[in-house]
């Protein structure tokens, strides 16, 4: 998820900065509106990686588990050798 953060504080602190230069006329509005909907993308983006996180996690530790016959048999003896 870092990544994502690291995205989302960028694209904001860009849009922050566009904004700015559009209020003393240096870039067209249309360069900030591009930025403002970066940074919005990005944010939804973050927000999407931090609701699938707990998902992921369980999904991971769900086939990280071992079966209920591994160590039990010898061909899951046999792969993990």
């Amino acid at each position: 998820m870092t990544e994502a953060e690291s995205r989302a504080r960028l694209a904001q602190t860009n849009s922050e900065h566009y904004q700015a230069l559009y209020r003393q006329n240096f870039v067209a509005k249309e360069m900030a509106d591009r930025h403002r909907h970066e940074a919005s993308a990005a944010t939804a983006a973050l927000a999407a990686a931090r609701a699938n996180t707990p998902v992921a996690l369980a999904r991971c530790a769900k086939l990280a588990a071992p079966g209920p016959n591994c160590g039990a048999s010898t061909s899951c003896a046999k792969a993990s050798n």
